[in-house]
């Protein structure tokens, strides 16, 4: 009897641990399907946020400039030409840092997309500085001829080589002196001794040596003040620049000495243009070409309502000097650049005057 008892026990204890057995196997498969559902679920989501690629894109200029809003066009058409696949997010005003600190960004990958004044370039580039030369430039459309031509195409196949990919040239339009208003000039021998604040840009400097003039070199977030305060009595940049940054407030003379004619050129990083594709590579090239057309009718009119602005509401007092007489004393400049030589013929057989 007691032998049959001990044998019932003995089958219920193992009919409830098989029964429990199962119940958790059951548990497990469950929890491990749940798991490789969940993780296929991520895995999408990983995948259609990769989908979406953001692009940094840097520019010197403030907010609502000519610039900015050109820079601006750019991303809202590339922006539908990818469905929405490429986003770009604006910096302007240098907040990724200087232009210098954006170019060494744009070569090593961590800035996708800039704009820089081709005087930061040289130093990768030393044929850009043909653009500096003095009275090199008759008007705009002999600027985007060279540009859109294959002296465009030859610096930006120097600068690719120096890690930066050209995507398009936009410009910032001549250079023009501007005084304070207890340094009148009304002729060419006028600028002999003024104090003039130019770029880190060896030409330039050469150009005013060759006018009697003291070029010195100030950082532009430290210009206004030194204007103010007396360092140097004149600088010299494109009627937007003057405008926009206020420039008027601490000079009162402007000259149309139009003695360079300024660039801007727009670049991406070789990094991240090797993570695109093909199709998007297009879409990139093709949104720069719509925004460059735009842009350069923007840029023109936006100049010249400038210029009207500085003179009839700024209070700038607007002068002509000797063009010719300029071009005459500063010619010595182009003998000190023989390296360049090719390329100013280059540029002077895009004229049309």
């Amino acid at each position: 009897m007691k032998k049959r008892m001990m044998a019932i026990l003995l089958g219920l204890v193992l009919a409830v641990s098989m029964l429990a057995g199962c119940g958790g196997n059951g548990d497990d498969t469950k929890d491990d399907k749940n798991q490789e559902e969940q993780g296929k679920q991520e895995e999408q989501k990983d995948t259609s946020g990769s989908d979406v690629v953001t692009i940094k894109f840097s520019h010197p200029d403030p907010e609502g400039s000519v610039l900015d809003r050109g820079v601006k066009a750019f991303a809202k058409d590339l922006e539908e030409r990818s469905g929405g696949t490429i986003k770009v997010d604006v910096y302007p005003a240098n907040q990724l840092g200087s232009l210098t600190e954006v170019i060494e960004g744009i070569q090593m990958g961590s800035v996708d997309m800039a704009f820089s004044n081709t005087s930061y370039v040289t130093s990768f580039c030393p044929e850009v500085g043909v653009f500096d030369m003095p009275f090199l430039i008759d008007d705009d459309e002999h600027a985007y001829a060279a540009l859109d031509g294959d002296v465009g195409t030859d610096l930006a196949a120097t600068l690719e080589g120096n890690n930066i990919r050209v995507l398009s040239w936009w410009p910032m339009g001549f250079r023009n002196l501007t005084t304070t208003e207890d340094k009148k000039i009304e002729s060419v021998d006028d600028i002999n001794g003024l104090t003039v604040r130019t770029m880190t840009n060896e030409i330039h400097q050469k150009m005013f040596l060759m006018l009697g003039a003291n070029p010195v070199t100030i950082d532009w977030n430290e210009l206004f003040t030194a204007l103010q305060q007396g360092v140097c009595d004149a600088q010299e940049n494109p009627i937007n620049m003057i405008y926009n940054n206020n420039v008027y407030e601490v000079q009162h003379y402007l000259y149309n000495t139009e003695h360079a004619y300024a660039i801007t050129v727009m670049m991406i990083s070789p990094s991240t243009w090797s993570k695109l594709s093909d199709e998007q590579k297009e879409w990139v090239q093709e949104s720069a070409e719509v925004a460059t057309k735009s842009y350069r009718e923007d840029y023109k009119k936006e100049t010249e309502t400038n210029l009207k602005k500085l003179t009839e509401e700024c209070g700038m007092e607007y002068i002509e000097l000797d063009k010719e007489e300029l071009r005459e004393k500063t010619k010595g400049v182009y003998d000190e650049y023989p390296e360049l030589a090719d390329y100013v013929e280059k540029v002077r057989s895009y004229s049309t005057k």
